[in-house]
């Protein structure tokens, strides 16, 4: 994170808006929950395969996404971590029965997300480098969302990354089996991405799929 300031600005969101979205930096609830039902369709390909999905939300904040999934009877172990002190003690206050962990350090789940985390004041690197620690610690998937370039304004505290150059980089260098929707009504995308044993799992032999080459 390019810019310290970052920890002290959430803080003080905290402190003017409460247990809101606008404290994290959201428009609103209705740009929050498109975000939620957005990052929650990573767990699609799961349905009818696995019962309790473990979760662990990267830079999770109020630790929102876990009260999301309960409200939409997602069975959960949800974890996250924040590198807010602040943020970290209302989210263990208000979800005493979550892992709430103070710092960068990301928890093996069944999937890892980062909603919203690295849009601001981080490099596509290092919002790059997370996304592959994130990869290394998940079963079965990861998502996260950017800015696209693909805008008529630009915030100068945005990062706006080209979808193009995320997708390559996630096929050359996590996994080919990635997943990117660029048809949302806002600025944003989000990119999923599977681990290939996973998605084997999925369809198990391949060869039937390929047709008159293994006739």
């Amino acid at each position: 994170m390019r810019d310290p300031s970052i920890l002290e600005e959430f803080s003080e969101m905290l402190k003017e808006h409460g247990h809101t979205p606008q404290s994290l930096g959201y428009n609103g609830k209705p740009s929050q929950e498109l975000c939620f039902a957005q990052a929650s369709k990573l767990f699609d390909p799961c349905k009818g395969v696995v019962d309790v999905l473990s979760v662990h939300d990267v830079g999770c904040g109020l630790a929102d996404f876990k009260t999301w999934l309960d409200d939409h009877q997602f069975a959960t172990r949800y974890s996250g971590n924040d590198i807010n002190p602040d943020m970290v003690e209302e989210a263990r206050r208000l979800h005493p029965e979550a892992d709430i962990y103070q710092g960068t350090s990301i928890v093996p789940a069944n999937f890892i997300t980062a909603i919203t985390t690295f849009n601001e004041r981080y490099t596509l690197e290092e919002a790059l480098e997370i996304l592959s620690e994130m990869y290394s610690m998940c079963s079965v998937g990861v998502c996260m969302d950017f800015f696209t370039t693909y805008v008529d304004f630009k915030d100068k505290k945005v990062l706006y990354t080209d979808p193009s150059e995320v997708l390559t980089y996630c096929i050359s260098n996590l996994s080919r089996h990635v997943v990117i929707n660029h048809a949302l009504p806002t600025y944003r995308y989000f990119v999923y991405i599977y681990r290939p044993e996973f998605i084997k799992s999925l369809y198990g032999d391949t060869s039937r799929f390929f047709g008159r080459w293994n006739e």
